[in-house]
């Protein structure tokens, strides 16, 4: 059984209507941002024990300008980490990390779950973006902050839960793939240029033809 986790009923409820009959997927809303998200997802799995082989999370991203993807393009995570647990600085970030401090912060995705999305992508010629996510507590509203993100992680887009949710499988020994739709680059703020409706459409349409792939 799968279990497909997004921040919001906005996120999640476009997928949802393609498995209501489905026993084999299902359904959580975790709440915004990385605390919501480990809280919810942690109380979840507590009551619902060992009976997911597997979870996708899914929602919209804000892409980084030098990631070469562009509004609407599907990406997958291969890494996440929390991009604002550091020392922030007017234009740069500096390290938390010593030897006296133990930092869980980074999360590379090597389950079975993003190999088998990607080889189904590369035999059915979907075009997709594979690369490192940055989740953040506070949403760059400029080009310039996430253009330092970008450069500083070696990142591709970002968003506010996706590192909670790979921390969290991380306890649970619990195979995670992330899938998002790019609903705005990560420019100087202009919320008329984003493309949320469609990207949510079209993140759903590509998780559900995926898991009816995975699942057949």
């Amino acid at each position: 059984m799968i279990l497909v986790t997004a921040a919001t009923e906005q996120e999640i409820a476009p997928l949802r209507q393609q498995f209501t009959d489905c026993r084999q997927v299902d359904f959580l809303v975790t709440g915004i941002g990385l605390v919501e998200t480990a809280h919810i997802l942690t109380r979840f799995l507590e009551r619902q024990g060992t009976r997911y082989q597997g979870l996708i999370h899914v929602g919209v991203a804000g892409a980084f300008t030098e990631s070469s993807m562009h509004l609407l393009d599907i990406c997958l995570a291969d890494s996440e980490v929390i991009g604002d647990m550091a020392i922030c600085f007017r234009d740069d970030m500096g390290s938390l990390g010593s030897s006296e401090l133990i930092l869980h912060q980074f999360f590379p995705c090597q389950g079975s779950l993003l190999s088998h999305c990607r080889r189904w992508c590369a035999s059915t010629g979907r075009s997709i973006h594979v690369g490192g996510f940055v989740s953040v507590n506070c949403v760059s509203a400029t080009r310039r902050r996430g253009d330092m993100l970008a450069a500083t992680y070696d990142a591709i887009s970002e968003n506010m839960e996706g590192a909670a949710v790979a921390r969290v499988c991380r306890s649970y020994k619990l195979d995670w793939l992330e899938i998002r739709a790019i609903s705005n680059m990560v420019v100087d703020r202009d919320t008329s240029s984003w493309r949320l409706g469609e990207a949510l459409k079209r993140c759903a349409a590509f998780t559900g033809d995926f898991l009816n792939h995975y699942l057949s």
